[in-house]
């Protein structure tokens, strides 16, 4: 409240100085302006205008116009022209200031309303910018951890290709009898090695005893398989 008071008086205070400001102008020029009295004075509103506002422009109207009333118009040093002629200059020059206050105000407000506009552009800005760090950081974070499901990935695959190689390793096994040479199969059953390598030329020997050569060989084992 006491901010907005300070600010309208100087705002009435810069436009009470524009105004005497013009008055000394124009009564130090006022054997050479002819008809152009009124030049500074729209100059003080428009300045007033400018940097004050709207109501500062219309005090800087009023005292231009009194100014111009008692110090110019006939008869000078009086508040009321005698003549027609005066009274509508004097009125067409309030009629313009006011529409120069307006004009003014209007400015002021489009570029408040731009300055607005651009500072919520720029908070929308950042807020985007922050957004997209922020996904940025989740992508990020996202192929990170797919890259690391990758390698475990081929680590698991290199692992079972080498526990596949090993369960082959084991299935090309060949179990052949030491005694007769004879050749077990996958059903248990045991045949001549001649077939046996034919059929498995890239399995891998193994040598026991076939239940026969085991009882030719140790007769007195009691746990030795039943003839097939």
């Amino acid at each position: 409240m006491k901010k907005s008071i300070r600010l309208s008086l100087r705002s009435y205070a810069l436009a009470i100085c524009a105004t005497l400001l013009a008055l000394l102008f124009t009564l130090g020029i006022k054997r050479y302006t002819g008809n152009g009295l009124s030049a500074f004075f729209l100059a003080a509103v428009m300045v007033s205008a400018r940097f004050g506002g709207l109501r500062a422009a219309l005090v800087a109207t009023v005292a231009g116009s009194f100014a111009l009333d008692y110090f110019f118009i006939d008869p000078v040093y009086a508040l009321m022209p005698a003549r027609l002629d005066s009274l509508i200059w004097l009125a067409i020059f309030v009629a313009v200031s006011v529409l120069i206050s307006s004009l003014a105000e209007s400015l002021k407000r489009a570029e408040e309303g731009l300055r607005s506009a651009n500072r919520e552009l720029e908070l929308r800005v950042d807020e985007r910018a922050r957004d997209l760090r922020r996904v940025s950081e989740l992508l990020r974070l996202e192929m990170s951890e797919r890259q690391s499901l990758d390698e475990q990935r081929k680590e698991i695959i290199a692992d079972l290709q080498v526990a596949v190689s090993q369960l082959k390793a084991l299935k090309d096994v060949v179990t052949i009898c030491a005694g007769c040479k004879s050749v077990r199969d996958g059903k248990g059953n045991w045949r001549q090695l001649d077939k046996s390598v034919n059929e498995e030329p890239e399995a891998s020997v193994n040598q026991i005893f076939c239940p026969q050569c085991a009882r030719r060989s140790f007769p007195n084992y009691p746990f030795l398989p039943s003839s097939n």
